[in-house]
C-alpha cells in the first residue's frame, strides 16, 4: 500500500485522528473529483445556522456530536468530508489558486482502549505519528492549551506535499467523557498568516454542548 492510500485508510477507521488530517489536505491538492464536492458545501443536516450582519459572522450548531462554533460567512462548509464532522474553507483567490485554505474538525472514540488515555498520552501518540507520516515535518510551536474550556493541546507545524507544496498546519485536540476532538487548520505555508485571524474564530468559539 503506497503512502497516499495509507493516509487515506487513516481517516476512514480514525485508527489515529490526527493521521486523517493528512488525506483530507491531500485531496484538496489534487485534481480529483473531490474538486465538485467542495463546489456545493452547504449542510443539509444536523444544523443551526443563522446569518450576523453585524459581524459578518455565522453561527454553526452540529445536534449530533453537539459541537458549535462561528465562522465567517463568506467561507463554506462541508459536513462528512472524508470521515470529518465539519470542514470549512475559504474561497479560492483566483483560478490558478489550487489549494483551499481550510479547517476541519475530527473525532476518535478512546472508549475502546483497555488502558485509558489521557491527553499527555494523546498528544505523544499524535506526534508520533505526524513525524512518521509526513516529508520534511517540523514543529514550529507546541503548548499545553484550553479548547471549549477543557485541557488541550496546540501544535503548529510544517511539511512538504506529495504535490511538492510546503504546507503549515495548526492543530489542538482535547478529551472529553473518551472522544478525543481535533480541530485542524491547514494552509500553504506562505498564506497561512493571511487566513490565521478568519480561522482562529473557530477555534476561539469552538464549544461542546454537553
Amino acid at each position: 500500500m503506497d503512502k497516499k492510500n495509507k493516509l487515506l485508510l487513516g481517516i476512514f477507521v480514525l485508527l489515529i485522528t490526527i493521521s486523517g488530517v493528512c488525506a483530507l489536505v491531500l485531496k484538496m491538492l489534487d485534481t480529483s473529483p473531490i474538486k465538485n464536492e467542495l463546489n456545493h458545501t452547504e449542510p443539509e443536516k444536523n444544523k443551526i445556522e443563522n446569518f450576523n450582519s453585524e459581524n459578518n459572522y455565522k453561527n454553526y450548531v452540529n445536534n449530533n456530536f453537539n459541537i458549535k462554533f462561528t465562522y465567517p460567512n463568506n467561507y463554506k462548509l462541508n459536513e462528512g468530508l472524508l470521515g470529518s464532522i465539519v470542514t470549512v474553507y475559504s474561497e479560492k483567490e483566483n483560478y490558478e489558486d489550487l489549494f483551499v485554505e481550510n479547517l476541519n474538525i475530527v473525532t476518535e472514540d478512546l472508549s475502546g482502549r483497555q488502558i485509558k488515555m489521557n491527553l499527555d498520552e494523546y498528544t505523544d501518540l499524535n506526534i508520533a505519528q505526524l513525524e512518521a507520516m509526513f516529508d520534511d515535518f517540523k514543529i514550529i510551536s507546541s503548548k499545553k492549551t484550553e479548547l471549549s474550556k477543557l485541557p488541550a493541546y496546540e501544535i503548529i507545524h510544517t511539511s512538504k506535499s506529495e504535490q511538492g507544496k510546503y504546507l503549515k498546519f495548526r492543530q489542538i485536540w482535547t478529551i472529553y467523557n473518551d472522544i478525543a476532538y481535533v480541530i485542524t487548520y491547514t494552509a500553504e505555508e506562505n498564506k497561512f498568516d493571511k487566513y490565521f485571524e478568519n480561522f482562529d474564530k473557530i477555534f476561539t468559539s469552538f464549544e461542546l454542548l454537553n
